[in-house]
């Protein structure tokens, strides 16, 4: 697995690792527990537990969903740090137990921009054209704000003003995965400074070829939905 980023930079291995073993102890799950709700190596979760492994996008997403937390929940400062309700705890919003086993959950914006920064593949689509159109392309998370790169023939050159932006990652096999949309102001880039910045920081375009138009999305409604997997009983 590789490292990947959360919020504006790194989860430390060592805080992730205490949040992840203090929660999944609050939940009253064990280790086996809580690798076969989420569908995941035994040995990886007790590796994340001692600060020993890193943490790809897709199975950060899962250890939480389990946990009843959030990605920016685990991977948050101790001074910000604040623990989620457990499902049955006092003032926590319980719900029924067969939709609580699995179902649709409204993600908090904090969260939605956890896993934003956790992906580097979303797709466009401007608000309103004559000819809609949606296409993926490679961005970079610079604070709030969505970036992405394009070459000057593309349609997504001309993209300016409203537009929508949507990530996902789904697993087919167990039925689980997220989604994330976004609507805000498209922008081009002009300023050299920052996208000089912006360079060292974006992934690679996949595509390749040189991508010198660069479009900044400034975020005005974000919303995300989670299919949580199926929990042992406590």
């Amino acid at each position: 697995m590789h490292d990947e980023t959360a919020g504006t930079g790194r989860p430390e291995p060592d805080l992730l690792a205490r949040h992840v073993r203090e929660r999944r102890r609050e939940c009253g799950l064990s280790v086996p527990q809580v690798a076969e709700a989420a569908e995941l190596s035994e040995a990886w979760i007790a590796a994340i537990e001692r600060g020993a492994a890193s943490a790809d996008r897709t199975s950060l997403s899962r250890l939480a969903a389990v946990l009843h937390t959030t990605v920016g929940r685990l991977v948050a400062p101790d001074d910000t740090y604040a623990p989620a309700p457990l499902p049955d705890a006092p003032g926590a919003d319980a719900a029924p137990a067969d939709t609580r086993a699995r179902g649709m959950t409204d993600m908090a914006e904090d969260e939605c921009f956890a896993r934003l920064a956790l992906h580097s593949v979303g797709r466009v689509s401007p608000a309103s054209c004559d000819r809609p159109f949606v296409l993926p392309v490679n961005y970079v998370l610079d604070e709030r704000d969505i970036v992405f790169r394009t070459t000057p023939d593309s349609s997504l050159a001309e993209v300016e003003g409203p537009v929508a932006f949507e990530v996902d990652d789904l697993l087919q096999s167990a039925r689980l995965g997220w989604s994330v949309l976004v609507t805000g102001e498209a922008e081009r880039l002009t300023n050299e400074t920052e996208t000089r910045r912006l360079a060292t920081r974006a992934p690679e375009p996949w595509a390749g070829d040189e991508r010198p138009v660069w479009i900044r999305i400034r975020p005005g409604h974000v919303t995300g939905r989670r299919v949580s997997p199926r929990t042992p009983p406590v």
